[in-house]
């Protein structure tokens, strides 16, 4: 959470500097505009999200995008019970023709997931429920490029699309200090130390509006 706190502080702060600074072209570097997507509640970690877009140059923009992952219970998957967390983009834009850019991100997201799991001890003699807890944070660069259409002189829709790789890092928490491996009903082999890292692909789909403030 402080993290995202200092991610929040850091934009608002660039913002207000370069509203200050007078010295720049208006029409091309000091073009700011306010962003949300409702792609993003209708994602797998759907949440609300937000960002704020500079253009730097006739040609480059930059933007920062942070969303707010709600908290989502899960029905399909015994379990897994719930999931909660935050994403963080940032990118690069070039603008390519009139209309097209391609993109450079990156992205952060850390969810908390929490889980319920029935296990079997000693050949099926013990058995026992546990609640237990999980962190999930995924980081890594994505590419891509975005369509961006104008609606009057402030208003302005963005779709676009972006994948690449990153590291998925799996953290386990609250556990049982004897709970290192287990037998379960369905005949595998679990180990509740499963924690590590795993290279992970990213596909991201978005949909974006934009409202020029300057």
């Amino acid at each position: 959470m402080r993290i995202l706190l200092l991610i929040i502080c850091t934009a608002l702060s660039s913002a207000l500097f370069s509203q200050r600074n007078k010295s720049m072209n208006k029409d091309t570097l000091s073009d700011w505009c306010i962003t949300f997507s409702p792609s993003a509640l209708v994602n797998e970690f759907s949440g609300l999200q937000f960002g704020v877009e500079k253009r730097l140059s006739p040609r480059w923009l930059t933007e920062l995008e942070i969303a707010y992952i709600f908290p989502q219970d899960i029905s399909s998957n015994v379990e897994e019970l719930s999931k909660e967390g935050y994403r963080v983009k940032l990118g690069f834009k070039r603008q390519r023709y009139k209309n097209l850019h391609f993109l450079w991100n990156f992205y952060f997201r850390r969810t908390q997931h929490n889980y319920r799991s029935t296990f079997n001890r000693f050949g099926g003699l013990f058995r026992q429920i546990i609640d237990y807890s999980g962190t999930k944070t995924l980081i890594g660069p994505t590419f891509g490029c975005a369509w961006d259409l104008p609606f009057g002189k402030r208003f302005r829709v963005e779709l676009g699309a972006s994948t690449g790789f990153g590291i998925y890092i799996r953290s386990q928490e609250d556990l049982p200090i004897d709970t290192d491996e287990f037998f379960f009903g369905g005949g595998d082999w679990f180990s509740f130390s499963n924690s590590g890292e795993d290279l992970y692909p990213i596909l991201a789909l978005h949909a974006k509006f934009k409202m020029k403030v300057n």
